[in-house]
């Protein structure tokens, strides 16, 4: 986890801002803009937490990779849960 945390700190400026026992949360500095960009960072937040996939409101999401990758453009905050 910190591997790949420290990763996304290299290359977006993440910085952990919140923490708790199922929740992590990131501020992101640099979030990726370019449509391979967010691609490539969508498989990386599915494969660091399925979750990721859901909807921030909870919801279970039917967007395919692509349609997470195009909610990821620009985003400021990462957030990522584990039931």
């Amino acid at each position: 986890m910190s591997a790949v945390l420290r990763s996304w700190e290299t290359r977006f400026g993440a910085l952990l801002y919140r923490l708790n026992s199922s929740t992590l949360e990131l501020a992101v500095a640099a979030p990726p803009v370019t449509q391979d960009e967010c691609l490539h960072v969508a498989a990386e937040h599915t494969a660091f937490c399925w979750d990721a996939f859901e909807t921030y409101t909870g919801q279970m999401s039917t967007d395919t990779l692509r349609r997470y990758a195009q909610r990821l453009r620009g985003a400021s905050r990462w957030r990522f849960w584990w039931d």
